[in-house]
């Protein structure tokens, strides 16, 4: 009898337990926004984010037609919030590489389709679907410093009461 109410007891606080993690703690942001150009022209299609030390304190957005972007930030689950917290950043701009069809592996030599293999891996292709890192930088169309918030040279303060409306020039 006794080990039927431990059960019980420890059933019950697992079920509260599980309903009241639905609830996020309450999260503060403000509205954050910019614009992402590389030697002057708009970039179509990055990711932006906006890293800190802090654990859960990021956000991230992605560039339209015009280079614009909108932030928002991971606050429980899956779920997200617009804006960004409070605080200094440092920032990445990241975007993949657009990739070709692959061919027919089926009439492939093992050689071949082990060469392939490993170029599709990369994301690195050149105007003739080939590896070819002097046209694409690893990672990505932009310039690799830009893929790390360390070595980006971008930052952002995102302060409460203010525009947070950032511009990031990417140079070559």
């Amino acid at each position: 009898m006794r080990s039927s109410r431990y059960f019980v007891a420890s059933a019950l606080a697992v079920a509260l337990g599980i309903l009241g993690c639905d609830k996020a703690p309450a999260v503060t942001t403000v509205p954050v926004s910019g614009t992402v150009t590389r030697n002057g022209q708009p970039v179509a299609g990055a990711t932006v984010n906006f890293v800190t030390g802090e654990v859960g304190k990021g956000a991230a957005g992605e560039t339209d037609a015009s280079g614009r972007f909108t932030l928002k930030t991971l606050v429980a689950g899956a779920k997200f919030q617009n804006g960004a917290m409070v605080g200094d950043y440092t920032v990445s701009v990241t975007k993949q590489a657009a990739t070709t069809v692959a061919p027919d592996v089926s009439k492939m030599t093992p050689e071949e389709g082990s060469k392939r293999a490993q170029e599709m891996s990369t994301g690195q292709y050149g105007k003739d679907g080939a590896l070819d890192p002097k046209t694409t930088p690893p990672g990505g169309e932009l310039p690799q410093k830009y893929a790390d918030a360390t070595t980006s040279g971008l930052k952002a303060s995102v302060k409460a009461g203010e525009a947070n409306d950032f511009k990031f020039e990417l140079a070559d």
